[in-house]
């Protein structure tokens, strides 16, 4: 009888865990959901200098790297490109990367260009709440 109450104790707590680990990744989600729905739309009007934004939204250490990062990859690293368009909040997604901890692909269509976008955004976790704190670059190897 004592085996069987450790045994549901033991699975009751994985299945707990697991559920935990869950909602963390979908609050993640959530979180760079909420922040592409507002840096794209003003993307055009600020050229992607929405500093205000990018402030609350990123770690401080991303931020002081934004110039190089931006002189590298001759784009803007939060769309992977160097301009936005409103229509793609419509084909918005986000996934946890499943080999990588902390790492999210975010992806839109551009119908413009007939092709499909992608950024590896890092996410951690800063006084809790979640920030941006890094990006894959897609042009290294």
């Amino acid at each position: 009888m004592k085996k069987r109450h450790i045994l549901f104790l033991f699975l009751l707590n994985i299945l707990l865990f697991t559920k935990a680990a869950n909602a963390q990744t979908d609050s993640a989600k959530l979180f760079l959901v909420n922040f592409y729905k507002l840096y794209i739309p003003t993307y055009n009007q600020t050229h992607g200098e929405d500093v205000k934004l990018q402030k609350k939204y990123s770690t401080a250490k991303l931020i002081a790297a934004l110039p190089k990062l931006q002189e590298e990859m001759d784009c803007d690293p939060y769309v992977n490109a160097q301009d936005a368009d409103q229509d793609w909040l419509r084909t918005l997604k986000v996934e946890k990367d499943a080999k990588t901890a902390n790492l999210y692909n975010v992806s839109f269509f551009d119908n413009y260009e007939k092709k499909r976008f992608y950024v590896k955004v890092f996410v951690t976790k800063e006084k809790g709440q979640y920030k941006i704190s890094g990006f894959v670059d897609p042009f290294k190897k």
